[in-house]
């Protein structure tokens, strides 16, 4: 298993390459985002619509960027189970009634708010911290291995977004190499 490389100088954990690439993927979802036409906004990606599809990338995205589950704090425009897709991962497996499409300078802004929430959450992680549990008691990794598993995810929606774009609108996501908070 690959494991990120933290540099150290003078005993400091140096977190920043962690947070750049966080900043870059979201600069890509954000750009899917922006590029998608009003048409293709509720059309789906794969079984669920464009929109849902980013709302998901970003309530996780959120959601992981905490310490656990009871620290989270929703949105205010948070809907209950939206963020499953349309069945919830656990007994009775019940299928979520998926509410109107949330408009997309909604999505927009809570990119927003997870851009800032990386400054706000990675710079502040240590070596010990890092080295700590994930948090959450389905994922059984550190926290470290926790923040790479969060990038890989907007990373894997943010491909299927930027696909769909391509095949429908001729042009999809350009890439992002490293990147800083928008």
């Amino acid at each position: 298993m690959l494991a990120m490389r933290i540099e150290q100088q003078e005993g400091a954990v140096q977190v920043s390459t962690i947070a750049s690439q966080f900043h870059a993927s979201l600069s890509m979802l954000r750009a899917t985002i922006e590029r998608c036409t009003d048409d293709l906004w509720t059309e789906p990606v794969g079984k669920h619509a464009f929109w849902l599809v980013a709302y998901h990338t970003l309530f996780y995205t959120d959601l992981y960027l905490g310490i656990d589950v009871e620290s989270f704090r929703p949105q205010p425009f948070h809907r209950e189970d939206e963020n499953f897709m349309g069945h919830r991962p656990y007994p009775p497996f019940d299928a979520v009634e998926i509410g109107a499409p949330h408009e997309k300078a909604r999505i927009l802004g809570y990119e927003d708010h997870c851009q800032t929430k990386v400054d706000e959450v990675v710079l502040a992680e240590t070596s010990e911290s890092l080295a700590a549990p994930a948090g959450f008691e389905w994922l059984m990794f550190s926290r470290e291995e926790l923040h790479l598993y969060n990038i890989r995810h907007i990373q894997h929606h943010t491909a299927q977004l930027s696909l769909v774009e391509t095949i429908r609108q001729g042009q999809g996501v350009d890439w992002v190499a490293m990147g800083s908070k928008s």
